[in-house]
């Protein structure tokens, strides 16, 4: 797996935390596989997509106020699709990399290059355009979540359960119960396009979605108790 693109080195303790996330993601996926484990080739594909992200991501931290290495997000969507169903390893990699491009100094190219045209594809559909302002950013995301492939739309359905969660659980610093509020509604505009999607393991991931949507007032009534609790701060990115 070529990173030169990454100028980082993680340490080995980063990486054995790494190891096992990816490892209880392979444990998720394998019962699922048609007939036995799944391919050789399957598994190096998976796996190295989640050693390149944790590389690409090693700087990162998720917004929230554990501030866990940000490597978790994408481990957490790509497991979410293995517990849903999902099996195609091109689909599951593309979930560990898909904020690579968006929000690390890897390209489109180094994952051509690196996983080849399928994987860097799915990538591509479900990547936010960084020149555009954050408003047409979402406003995109809304647009062009109905003509996304199966695949984009999974990782979509996935990324999208996986903030939601993280949101009920409590907010990124310096979010008030309006900014969550607004989260989950544009959240659920997205899922809307999304739900052509084809697949019962799409359908099984989309009625997840459908579930942490409905609990909005419960993730503001976290996030009002959070504002009490300190005082916001300016800013806070996604979680």
């Amino acid at each position: 797996m070529d990173t030169s693109a990454i100028d980082v080195r993680p340490t080995a303790f980063f990486m054995t935390g790494v190891a096992v996330g990816a490892t209880s993601l392979y444990l998720l996926w394998r019962p699922r596989a048609a007939a036995a484990a799944p391919p050789a080739a399957d598994v190096s594909l998976v796996l190295s997509a989640a050693a390149y992200a944790a590389i690409a991501h090693r700087a990162q931290k998720r917004k929230h106020a554990l501030q866990s290495p940000y490597i978790e997000h994408p481990l957490g969507v790509a497991a979410l699709l293995a517990e849903a169903g999902f099996t195609d390893a091109p689909t599951l990699a593309a979930a560990m990399l898909h904020d690579t491009v968006e929000d690390t100094a890897v390209s489109p190219a180094d994952l051509h290059a690196t996983f080849g045209p399928v994987v860097a594809g799915i990538v591509a559909e479900v990547t936010d355009d960084k020149a555009l302002p954050k408003a047409a950013r979402k406003a995109a995301q809304v647009a062009h979540a109905p003509t996304a492939s199966d695949a984009a739309k999974a990782v979509k359905l996935a990324d999208k359960l996986h903030n939601l969660t993280d949101l009920c659980g409590g907010p990124p610093v310096g979010w008030s119960a309006d900014r969550v509020r607004e989260y989950f509604a544009w959240s659920a505009r997205v899922v809307d396009g999304c739900r052509s999607v084809r697949g019962v393991a799409a359908q099984a991931l989309l009625s997840r979605v459908d579930d942490v949507l409905a609990r909005a007032g419960e993730a503001a009534v976290v996030a009002e108790a959070a504002a009490k609790a300190a005082p916001p701060v300016e800013g806070g990115a996604a979680p």
